[in-house]
């Protein structure tokens, strides 16, 4: 089975796998500006490629979150519910497409039947702070600090 980034989300997801594991590995070479490869471009930013955030604090400033190499799941959003999924074992293997689509496949089933994690009914859009994400940096920043004061354990799923 061809397993490179052939428009499916789990082909995908695998393909991102690879990257982040020769990435953290140091297996990735130097892009270049021209053809030849004599003149390589900076890659300082790649270490940032995987489990970091973006986190408006301020209307000027935001702040750079990041988990570490030890991250090993990928954040999916299925109709307003949020779900981790393991890409990474714990001993640096990427998980396999089929696996990924069995996992993908679960998590579709279950927020369309309501099963499970407390998912509202079908046709009762969910409030999830994912869609902080869509306002206006400032706005994003005023709301997500309302939320994170508003109760103690919002800091953790923020």
């Amino acid at each position: 089975r061809n397993e490179s980034c052939d428009g499916s989300p789990s082909a995908c997801d695998a393909g991102a796998g690879r990257f982040c594991v020769s990435l953290r590995a140091g297996k990735i070479s130097p892009d270049a500006l021209d053809t030849r490869g004599q003149v390589p471009l900076c890659m300082a930013q790649y270490k940032r490629l995987f489990a970091y955030s973006r986190v408006p604090v301020s209307a000027e400033a935001d702040e750079l979150v990041g988990g570490g190499d030890g991250i090993r799941h990928i954040a999916v959003l299925c109709r307003g519910c949020m779900y981790t999924l393991d890409l990474i074992t714990e001993v640096g293997d990427v998980v396999s497409v089929d696996a990924l689509e069995a996992a993908l496949g679960a998590i579709a089933r279950e927020t369309l039947d309501g099963a499970g994690r407390g998912t509202p009914p079908l046709g009762t859009p969910p409030l999830s702070p994912s869609v902080l994400t869509s306002m206006r940096r400032n706005e994003w920043a005023m709301h997500r600090r309302s939320l994170l004061s508003a109760c103690e354990g919002n800091s953790a799923v923020l």
